[in-house]
């Protein structure tokens, strides 16, 4: 009952070789696909350190979507707005309206290159931020916490892995997800008290 992209995170494969064989599967009657419900976080590792509220809810920061953003806001005007917050160093920001952009004109090489510049900038920012010292993310968030919050396949997978054993950058660097996506879901989950950065046990 796992949804396709947390097995193919798991497996560390691409969609497109993960599609055909389940794909093969389906035809030969061995596999059929079901509407995914609410995935349980299930972690291998028993949580050391909860927070001091355990029966406090815990809410993960949203994205803030740039108030330029519109129903019928043409492509154009998405990309201005985006090199106005790359020239203010807001590179989060600028990422989101470049994704937007390349959402309703997957082709526009501005697009492409705004989002390139907005990663650049972002995946520095996180950088220095988070993998300046060797530190590593420990689940800080009680079972129930963390059965009231819903995480992407994404996010599961890292967080199955913040034990605090391992530091960060080794958890990063054998990770199948984008650096700058799983440095800003690791972001997420420090604003949101779902972990903790911690000295790694010598």
């Amino acid at each position: 009952g796992e949804p396709i992209d947390s097995i193919a995170l798991a497996l560390h494969a691409t969609p497109f070789v993960l599609y055909q064989r389940l794909f093969a599967l389906h035809r030969a009657g061995i596999v059929s696909p079901v509407e995914a419900g609410h995935v349980e976080l299930e972690l291998d590792f028993e949580v050391e350190e909860a927070t001091e509220l355990e029966d406090e809810p815990l809410q993960l920061p949203d994205q803030e979507i740039p108030e330029v953003l519109g129903a019928e806001t043409p492509v154009a005007e998405i990309l201005g707005r985006a090199r106005d917050f790359l020239r203010a160093g807001k590179y989060r920001e600028a990422r989101h309206l470049a994704t937007r952009a390349l959402e309703l004109a997957p082709d526009d090489a501005e697009g492409h290159t705004a989002l390139k510049e907005a990663e650049t900038g972002l995946l520095a920012e996180l950088r220095g931020q988070l993998l300046a010292r060797p530190l590593s993310p420990r689940v800080i968030a009680s079972g129930a916490q963390l059965r009231g919050l819903r995480f992407t396949p994404a996010e599961r997978y890292l967080l199955k892995r913040f034990d605090g054993k391992r530091t960060l950058k080794q958890i990063i660097r054998v990770s199948p997800i984008k650096e700058v996506d799983a440095l800003e879901a690791v972001h997420r989950f420090l604003k949101g008290g779902v972990i903790r950065l911690v000295e790694p046990p010598r």
